[in-house]
């Protein structure tokens, strides 16, 4: 404004003074016709930086998509190849299901695994067993070696697909049920729909039918881990130290197959599955009063809690959690005539890790009670 004030400043005397101020005014034609010119060519400028940059980020994100599903993809397949399966794969339909069986003798104890786990991990506690018993682990269909199921994830469709794997693979019952966690919820149904078939139950740190409504569930965004599962970014996360931490208790060997199979997609998918459904088997197992009548019933409760550091929650995030569960651990000797509650004094939740040995002795002395 001011500079072009000066140029017009000798001119004033001109015949034309007042038409070449008026067009050097802000408002004016020449002024106006500059700046909007300027303005064009900046935004121009600026929009085609902004769509060369955004053209770019989109590029450089698809490539990173497509790099991430190939690399989990090829890599799956790669574990597959160098990890087969440890047991017997057995068809229950069209689909194949995973028996692990060692030992001899009877009566044969079924290990049911937590949700997340597999066969792999009765591994400390399986070999100790097979010394005086034939025992079986297995992995659920979408789990570890088998294949996944067309069924819904429910406690119902687990119980009898389990149920005509051990008929087709000629395991005869009556049958020693040990539940682990979830697993617990799956071996009292299975109790409950083959009582006949079923001589006593072990539950180690179970889950209970009534804990939707007693403990917050964890909220879970399933298109996020089902994302960073096919991008194989799970994958690379299992490759960290604090990860590896969670299977170091294993030789070697059985440390590799089970992170190789906690990396596949297959498993995030059935994870989920199972979680979204948790409510349906706590309910299915509520229709079926979930009692063991006089079968013998040894309740192995935990006794460490969460820690605060290691889990990320407050203590009364904890509380919420380990109070209720306490209660309801307790409410499970009402589920038999002949029950008896044990205490992990060592352990947190994951006892098949921290006392194997405690869950070995519960089985045996089961064994010696029902042959007295």
């Amino acid at each position: 404004m001011n500079i072009l004030q000066s140029i017009s400043r000798p001119i004033q005397r001109n015949l034309f003074e007042s038409d070449f101020r008026q067009m050097l005014q802000p408002q004016g034609l020449l002024f106006s016709a500059i700046n909007t010119q300027t303005l064009s060519e900046t935004s121009l400028t600026a929009w085609n930086w902004t769509k060369q940059a955004g053209l770019g980020l989109i590029g450089a994100l698809a490539l990173f998509m497509l790099g991430g599903a190939v690399y989990q993809e090829l890599s799956t397949r790669i574990d597959a190849k160098n990890n087969p399966p440890m047991g017997e794969l057995i068809d229950i339909g069209g689909y194949k299901m995973h028996l692990y069986t060692t030992g001899s003798g009877g009566p044969a104890v079924v290990l049911d695994p937590g949700l997340g786990c597999n066969a792999l991990g009765w591994q400390l506690v399986q070999p100790e067993i097979a010394k005086f018993t034939k025992v079986v682990s297995f992995d659920r269909p979408g789990h570890g070696w088998s294949d996944e199921s067309p069924l819904e994830r429910t406690s119902q469709n687990i119980v009898t697909e389990l149920h005509t794997a051990l008929h087709k693979a000629n395991i005869p019952g009556p049958y020693i049920l040990v539940g682990h966690s979830f697993g617990g919820l799956n071996a009292r149904l299975f109790a409950s729909l083959y009582p006949n078939e079923v001589l006593g139950v072990v539950l180690v740190d179970s889950a209970h039918e009534n804990m939707v409504e007693k403990i917050p569930m964890p909220q879970i965004n399933h298109t996020l881990m089902m994302l960073a599962s096919r991008l194989g970014i799970i994958r690379l996360c299992t490759h960290l130290p604090t990860y590896r931490k969670s299977v170091a208790v294993f030789p070697e060997q059985v440390q590799s197959q089970l992170l190789s199979q906690q990396r596949t997609t297959k498993f995030m998918r059935t994870v989920l599955q199972e979680s979204s459904h948790i409510k349906t088997s706590c309910n299915q197992l509520k229709a079926t009063g979930g009692h063991l009548g006089d079968k013998p019933l040894t309740i192995i409760t935990a006794v460490k809690q969460i820690s605060e550091k290691g889990s990320g929650m407050t203590r009364e995030q904890i509380d919420a959690v380990y109070i209720p569960f306490q209660a309801l651990q307790k409410d499970l000797l009402t589920k038999s005539s002949r029950s008896k509650q044990v205490f992990a004094e060592e352990s947190d939740h994951m006892i098949t890790h921290n006392q194997p040995q405690i869950i070995v002795e519960a089985v045996k002395e089961m064994i010696e009670v029902l042959d007295a």
